[in-house]
């Protein structure tokens, strides 16, 4: 018997870990309501040069992605400004 609480104690700590790194990937990733740290990469790998978009629209497409990523959008298609166009990202 004791043999067997050994073993579920064992097996509960380890999901307990599990858990406890799955939440706080999560809580990294999606924590910043405002994805400040997404912003800053983006500014730092200059992607408003590349994409030829500004930073107002390359910020509302990640917060719709991050939206999609988890589960509150059914699909991942946002209507932007792409070089001074209106097209879908």
């Amino acid at each position: 018997m004791k043999k067997v609480q050994g073993i579920t104690a064992v097996i509960g700590m380890f999901l307990l870990i599990i858990a406890i790194l799955i939440t706080s990937f999560q809580a990294a990733i999606y924590g910043d309501p405002e994805y400040k740290f997404y912003e800053k990469e983006y500014e730092k790998y200059q992607v408003t040069e590349s994409l030829q978009m500004e930073m107002e629209d390359v910020m509302d497409v990640t917060e719709k992605m991050m939206d999609y990523l988890i589960g509150k959008r059914p699909e991942l298609s946002v209507e932007t400004t792409v070089n001074g166009e209106k097209q879908d990202f």
